[in-house]
């Protein structure tokens, strides 16, 4: 499920609900999380998206890049699938990049269970 959203986030009720983010689509700032699948246009999620949810006061932003199609400079060497959680703190995204064989470590899910492999496994579905 997760490779078929573009943006998905948790509700107010903690409910997952998933929407399309489009340019001028008004997210709600009151979310705690978004996270973007990278695709082929990967520099919007590092880039642009980055920057638009940080301003926004996102809480949390995670890129999904199973591929590896983000640039070395975002993704490391060798490039290899990859999930990176960026978490605002005093109002600036810091990022922290988690590849396979690693369990993700959320500042808002801090009891989250849930390892790289698991997301990159069900990429390949």
């Amino acid at each position: 499920m997760l490779v078929h959203l573009a943006c998905f986030y948790l509700s107010d009720r903690g409910v997952l609900q998933n929407e399309a983010v489009l340019p001028d689509f008004p997210i709600r700032q009151q979310q705690p999380l978004v996270i973007e699948v990278v695709r082929p246009n990967w520099w919007d999620d590092y880039g642009h998206k980055l920057v638009e949810y940080e301003a926004m006061g996102i809480a949390e932003y995670w890129i999904v890049d199973f591929c590896a199609l983000g640039a070395i400079r975002h993704i490391g060497k060798p490039k290899q699938p990859n999930v990176t959680v960026c978490q605002l703190i005093e109002d600036e995204y810091q990022m922290q990049r988690f590849i396979a064989g690693q369990r993700l470590k959320s500042g808002i899910f801090p009891n989250l269970e849930l390892s790289t492999d698991a997301i990159f496994q069900a990429a390949e579905l």
